[in-house]
């Protein structure tokens, strides 16, 4: 695998997503995942032998904190740590960054970033997270225009084809009562690295 910062094509990135969340090409689609590509500040792209495989869209909204807009992945390379390997990849480039933001309805998703944070919001017990971070995930709600860290409806419904699992009982129980999956709620995280 290669890690290469680089700006795919529209068309690129729309297969990506199709195949990524099991949803057809559609006008929404391309709408959506072009809207995607001008808010950010730079793509990570990921090849295997030569053919594009994966990329995350990122964004640096505040000094220190890296915010993916997105990561898109075909389902043959997913669960290959991908995308921990491209986290990687930016911090090291960037050995400013301290912060990594994201929004998800994948409670899969999170617990992958967990598991490499020194801190996160949200988390089951908060009693474990610094005021820092409540007050680095508030001035992203304000810049990403967010009402709050949960937004009710933002994917304007189920993001994926299936809804993902957590196999943690209790980490899924506890996602269930933050996410509405089938009505699209959007959960933004950050995480102290």
């Amino acid at each position: 695998m290669h890690y290469l910062k680089k700006t795919p094509t529209l068309d690129q990135l729309v297969y990506l997503a199709s195949q990524g969340f099991c949803k057809p090409i559609t006008p929404a689609l391309i709408k959506d995942v072009s809207q995607h590509l001008v808010d950010v500040d730079f793509c990570l792209c990921v090849e295997d032998d030569g053919k594009l495989v994966g990329c995350m869209l990122c964004k640096i909204p505040l000094p220190g904190v890296l915010y993916i807009a997105g990561t898109l992945i075909l389902p043959h390379y997913q669960g290959e740590r991908i995308k921990a390997q491209a986290t990687i990849f930016l911090l090291r480039d960037h050995p400013n960054l301290t912060w990594f933001a994201g929004r998800t309805q994948s409670p899969i998703v999170w617990s992958s970033v967990c598991a490499i944070a020194r801190e996160m919001l949200p988390c089951p017990d908060t009693r474990e997270v610094s005021r820092e971070a409540f007050d680095r995930l508030q001035e992203l709600v304000s810049i990403l225009e967010m009402t709050s860290p949960i937004q009710q409806g933002f994917y304007g419904g189920a993001l994926y084809g299936k809804k993902p699992l957590n196999r943690n009982e209790r980490i899924q129980t506890w996602w269930d009562t933050l996410c509405n999956f089938e009505r699209g709620d959007a959960i933004l995280y950050i995480a102290r690295l």
